[in-house]
């Protein structure tokens, strides 16, 4: 955050041909975005990236696109939500011609500044339409009153139903998410596997969502309990 309000460049590129001597390649600055967060990859070589921040870190947030040789291509989408739109996990499907994201929290509010004594989460998850690079709905997650907090979100593998999963960081709740009817429904509580911090607040923090092997299971990180759940999945 601190590194968005100098104006440092947030983005940097390294040849990872050996991975035990990474080759910085470039770094770069994208225009009108902040607080870099995840990288998905695109059949061309190119790359989608998160920010959840616009140009001083707030709302509105960008998903920003590279091509194959690490130009900046574009920020998008080019009509920007007015409701919280703090992108952090991205997933793919470019076969249906799918991209899901999570708005997960205002990054500016959770310093010190004017009205942000209380961080702003966000609970909700965008469907969009990836070769126009436009949002087609936003999924509601968990209560609107007490935002779930999305950190992530992960589509399901060959689920002839397009369905993802996400964790709500703030509820400790892993919701499954239907990004065609438009719904996500609570399907696990982290909660039950949290350990005590103390004598009198027992508390679980759902984090990320990760698919294994075929997709036959997905894992969750506690990170208050130190702990990694992995769930089965028929």
């Amino acid at each position: 955050m601190l590194a968005t309000l100098r104006g440092q460049d947030q983005v940097f590129f390294f040849d990872v041909t050996k991975p035990r001597y990474p080759k910085f390649l470039r770094a770069h600055n994208p225009p009108d975005s902040s607080i870099t967060d995840e990288f998905a990859a695109l059949s061309n070589n190119g790359f989608l990236a998160t920010f959840m921040g616009g140009p001083y870190g707030a709302h509105p947030g960008r998903v920003v696109e590279y091509d194959a040789h690490l130009n900046f291509v574009k920020a998008w989408p080019t009509t920007l939500p007015t409701d919280g739109f703090n992108p952090h996990g991205i997933a793919l499907d470019e076969v249906h011609n799918l991209m899901v994201t999570s708005d997960f929290i205002c990054p500016l509010l959770t310093l010190q500044v004017h009205d942000g004594d209380k961080a702003h989460l966000r609970g909700s998850i965008r469907v969009w339409d990836l070769a126009q690079r436009t949002i087609t709905r936003t999924i509601v997650v968990g209560d609107p009153n007490n935002p779930a907090g999305t950190i992530d979100v992960k589509l399901i593998p060959q689920d002839p139903q397009l369905r993802a999963f996400t964790a709500g960081m703030a509820d400790n709740q892993l919701y499954l998410v239907d990004t065609q009817l438009g719904t996500a429904t609570a399907v696990f509580d982290f909660g039950s596997y949290a350990m005590p911090l103390h004598l009198s607040k027992i508390r679980a923090i759902a984090v990320y969502v990760e698919e294994a092997g075929q997709g036959q299971s997905e894992a969750g990180a506690d990170a208050e309990g130190n702990q990694l759940c992995a769930l089965g999945r028929s």
